[in-house]
């Protein structure tokens, strides 16, 4: 059985050796008409194909945390934060405060939201709403354009991180699906109340502009009055010199007058006296 296995083997590879020759002398063959073709015309040149790049989205990266709220120094670390802000200064500098400390009320809920514990983050939601409403009245008494700007651009970025937060608690299965459904609309909330506040800082951006275009207005008027004033002294200060330089003109007149009077008169005398002293020698 074995032996004929092994004849049966070598026939089959006795008739396809020829196969596998022809086949290698085919491969060659093609081969070499593909370098001579290639080499006669070159490599076909390829058009690449523009690269189109799509806009990378930009992260915005929240503060550390720090302390969160499911730690019993979180009340401590937020007492801490209001002291801060109310020793910041001006309102404009209180502003500027309150909103970074909303930023680490934001990033505790982000926190918070990834372990899936809902009551720290509800209570970091209400701490973030009330931070917010203090950055509101502290806009109401700015008066500093630069810095109203920055919280204008602090808060754009604000509002777009706390849509990625809420996205984030949203999606974490943790969560029952309830409690999810009121951190949403507790979100809802807190995004509207930051809309609100954005809204103001335009008000207050426009009231800061027109109140400076005002100011602006007022100090041209006085420049325009002032120079009016000093030009209207100028002219009356050389109208009295006219005045005093005529006068001194009609002075000098008479005095030339009277000196030509004196002449004349000196002159008469004279004549007289020669008239006579010559009747004099007459009657001599």
């Amino acid at each position: 059985m074995k032996l004929k296995a092994l004849l049966a083997f070598a026939i089959a590879v006795m008739f396809l050796l020829p196969f596998g020759a022809f086949a290698e002398e085919n491969a060659t063959t093609e081969n070499v008409v593909d370098e001579i073709v290639t080499d006669d015309i070159g490599e076909p040149e390829l058009e690449e194909e523009p690269t189109v790049t799509e806009p990378a989205e930009e992260e915005i990266e929240l503060p550390d945390p720090g302390i969160t709220p499911d730690s019993i120094l979180w009340g401590i670390d937020v007492a801490f934060d209001d002291l801060g802000v109310a020793l910041a200064g001006d309102a404009d500098d209180q502003a500027e405060a309150g909103l970074e400390v909303a930023e680490e009320r934001l990033a505790e809920i982000e926190a918070m939201g990834e372990e899936g514990d809902a009551e720290a983050v509800e209570k970091a939601q209400e701490e973030h709403e009330e931070t917010i409403n203090e950055v509101k009245e502290d806009v109401e008494e700015m008066d500093d354009e630069e810095k109203i700007t920055g919280i204008e651009n602090g808060m754009a970025n604000h509002i777009a991180a706390m849509e990625k937060v809420m996205a984030k608690v949203q999606a974490n299965e943790n969560i029952p699906e309830a409690t999810r459904a009121k951190l949403a609309s507790k979100f809802q909330n807190q995004i509207s109340n930051a809309e609100e506040l954005q809204n103001k800082i335009l008000n207050k951006k426009a009231q800061i502009a027109l109140k400076k275009q005002e100011q602006k207005g007022e100090d041209e008027a006085e420049e325009e009055t002032n120079e009016t004033e000093e030009t209207n002294a100028k002219g009356k200060k050389g109208k009295n010199k006219d005045v005093v330089s005529e006068e001194t003109e009609t002075e000098e007149e008479i005095n030339e007058t009277e000196e030509s009077e004196e002449i004349t008169g000196e002159a008469v005398t004279d004549v007289d006296e020669e008239d006579e002293e010559e009747e004099s020698e007459t009657e001599e």
